[in-house]
């Protein structure tokens, strides 16, 4: 009998069990499963976004950031790899470097918190008790687990959708802004022809390197870590670009010009304000040692710069090298002496003139190698400034052309004396330089000369009719009726033009004004020059 009752009170209990599980089910569990979904969907979905703004605020502990010496090392992703490009030591752009490790970082830290739920959820699963008493309670908190991690997956699938829009919108707007700007540098320095020259090793740039005026160490100074190597718009700024050490820098040439000094890229020279916006001119002046190149320069230049403020024009030397120059050169004009020999193991001789008048500006970059150099094969290689000129000098020692010695050395051996005649033949010292630049594959044909017969003064101390005219024309004539027809129907053959002059560096009432070739140099480049008739200005 007690068996019996036994059977029936477990029957009843399981019956009670079984229906108040089934009430439980229906009351219970239904509507907390029904609440956990909305619990659990919600709690996922700010999670998520709540580990991905405190990682883009910068507040997340395991974060990788791309550094500015990462950015420096070419480790930005999809980036040319330019062995010839130094990367500059600055933050890179948000949406070329940092959004995609943000992605993958917020990606791993969402899994992880995922996981962890889970596993501290499902610790308790193994006990007993909790499966007879407690199952109704763990299908509302599975439904919950489930919703939150559907949260999390929404919430993230929500903040990598919206980073992909802002990215391909930034992007497109970056390529955009960042193209205008590039084209209207490169706009202005076609129509302008501005560019940067180095007066040390005589680099020509359009990019010049710029210094950065912010709080560097001594070892960032001599490392070459403070200069920005490529300030055009791009991966690592489009309006603006932050430096290493946290300044913020301006991008394009046009705004960094004026902004920053800048500097040689290949020797880290400082160059003169305005370099790489201002109009360039370079200027090399060739021929024979003892031509009379030097004296030319000075005959030319030293009135120049003394005319500052006529016409409306200001005329300035660009560094301390230049007017040290202009000092000795004013020195030597003012006393009457004689040009003192360029020394040929020197380099040679670099002047920059800035001009001004209004917004225009123009700097004149004058460069004088000694003869011996330039007849070296070896030693001209290194003239660099030969290959991105435009205009070039070929100076003429009148007194070096043989039939001009042939005739006159003889009898007038105390005034050739004087001139002191350049030893090389004058085709000699043509074919050598132009010969130079053809090997260093430079299109002549672009560039204009300037054909120069100096020493007019002592010219005029021969015979009637012995001494060049005064006009392009007469000069052309004179050369070739002395045995120079070669020299200048090969000099019209190599230039795209070429205009013959007959100077002298002291002042000669039936000669022109030394200056006089380089105002025709000058004009198809709308450089800003004083007024003519200045002659050689005494102070």
């Amino acid at each position: 009998m007690a068996y019996i009752f036994g059977a029936i009170a477990a029957l009843v209990a399981i019956c009670v069990y079984l229906y108040v599980s089934a009430l439980a089910l229906v009351y219970v569990s239904t509507p907390l499963s029904l609440i956990g979904a909305g619990l659990g969907l919600t709690a996922g979905l700010l999670a998520a976004l709540v580990v991905v703004c405190v990682m883009l605020a910068g507040q997340s502990p395991v974060r990788a950031v791309r550094t500015p010496v990462q950015a420096a090392a070419k480790q930005l992703p999809r980036q040319r790899r330019d062995r010839f490009v130094r990367r500059d030591l600055a933050w890179p752009q948000y949406f070329v470097a940092q959004v995609g490790l943000d992605a993958r970082t917020a990606a791993s830290r969402l899994t992880s918190m995922v996981s962890a739920t889970w596993d501290g959820a499902t610790s308790n699963l193994g006990q007993p008790w909790l499966w007879v008493f407690g199952w109704p309670l763990l299908l509302p908190a599975g439904v919950a687990m489930v919703a939150f991690t559907a949260g999390v997956a929404a919430g993230a699938a929500f903040a990598a959708a919206v980073t992909a829009v802002v990215t391909v919108v930034a992007w497109t707007a970056g390529l955009l802004v960042a193209g205008l700007l590039r084209a209207a540098d490169r706009t202005w320095q076609t129509v302008f022809r501005a560019g940067g020259t180095c007066p040390r090793c005589y680099e020509f740039s359009r990019i010049p390197a710029y210094r950065c005026p912010g709080a560097h160490g001594g070892s960032d100074r001599l490392g070459g870590k403070d200069l920005h190597r490529d300030v055009r718009p791009g991966r690592l700024g489009v309006l603006w670009r932050r430096c290493g050490c946290g300044r913020r820098l301006p991008t394009t040439v046009l705004r960094a010009a004026f902004a920053m000094q800048a500097c040689c890229p290949r020797c880290t020279e400082p160059l003169p304000r305005g370099a790489a916006v201002d109009t360039d001119v370079r200027v090399p002046v060739f021929g024979a040692a003892s031509a009379g190149k030097t004296h030319f320069l000075m005959a030319s230049l030293v009135p120049l710069v003394r005319a500052d403020g006529r016409g409306g024009v200001r005329v300035a030397l660009a560094d301390e090298h230049s007017e040290r120059v202009f000092r000795e050169y004013s020195n030597v004009v003012d006393a009457g002496g004689q040009a003192p020999k360029t020394n040929p193991g020197a380099p040679p001789v670099a002047v920059t003139v800035q001009l001004f008048r209004g917004r225009r500006r123009a700097m004149v970059h004058v460069f004088d190698a000694a003869g011996e150099a330039l007849a070296d094969s070896r030693q001209n290689a290194d003239l660099v400034y030969l290959d991105s000129s435009r205009t070039l000098v070929f100076v003429l020692d009148p007194f070096s052309v043989p039939e001009v010695r042939d005739r006159y050395g003889g009898s007038y051996g105390e005034l050739f004396a004087r001139a002191n005649p350049a030893t090389e033949e004058p085709q000699f010292s043509y074919d050598v330089t132009v010969q130079r630049l053809r090997a260093h594959t430079v299109d002549t044909k672009r560039q204009r000369l300037a054909f120069v017969v100096t020493k007019g003064d002592l010219m005029a101390e021969l015979p009637s009719g012995a001494s060049p005219a005064d006009s392009p024309a007469g000069v052309r004539e004179w050369l070739v009726e002395h045995g120079l027809d070669n020299l200048v129907f090969t000099a019209e053959r190599d230039f795209g033009e070429v205009r013959f002059y007959a100077v002298s560096a002291k002042p000669h009432a039936e000669l022109p004004s030394p200056e006089e070739p380089f105002r025709w140099l000058l004009s198809t480049d709308r450089v800003p020059l004083p007024p003519t008739g200045l002659g050689t200005v005494r102070r």
